[in-house]
């Protein structure tokens, strides 16, 4: 069983049209882009147009069933915020990273603290409390 804990909070309720643009990889390598092959076999990019050089850039596998380690392993159930923005579409791996890379850029992340944490916080600010009132048992809120 996985560990939940601490895991931040997706927020579907933003559209995703403010969240990210959806374009295929092949038109984002095309547009004026010059790619060299040096000896070491590895491509670098030279030259990116200055649109791109101020965002971020996530190349996932999505939008179709075979994307994943199985088959349709990388098609999530979306939730109802995302359905709203999206009628009824597929969520993929790649648009939640995109909402998580979103929300850590704009400071919106959400990490839920357990119940059982907090009640250990209480219970020890109570016992705090109730040491500080024996310890100067003169002036109580009477």
């Amino acid at each position: 069983m996985k560990q939940w804990w601490l895991h931040p909070i997706i927020d579907f309720s933003i559209s995703y049209d403010q969240v990210y643009d959806c374009i295929p990889a092949w038109r984002l390598l095309k547009s004026n882009n010059s790619l060299i092959s040096q000896k070491t076999r590895r491509c670098e990019v030279t030259q990116i147009e200055d649109k791109v050089k101020q965002q971020v850039v996530i190349i996932a596998a999505g939008g179709y069933d075979n994307a994943g380690l199985k088959y349709g392993g990388d098609n999530y159930i979306p939730a109802m915020a995302f359905r709203y923005w999206n009628n009824d579409k597929n969520l993929t791996g790649g648009e939640i990273h995109a909402y998580m890379l979103h929300h850590f850029l704009t400071n919106r992340i959400v990490i839920p603290i357990p119940d059982f944490w907090m009640t250990w916080v209480g219970a020890f600010l109570g016992q705090g409390i109730i040491i500080l009132l024996h310890k100067y048992p003169g002036k109580r809120g009477r």
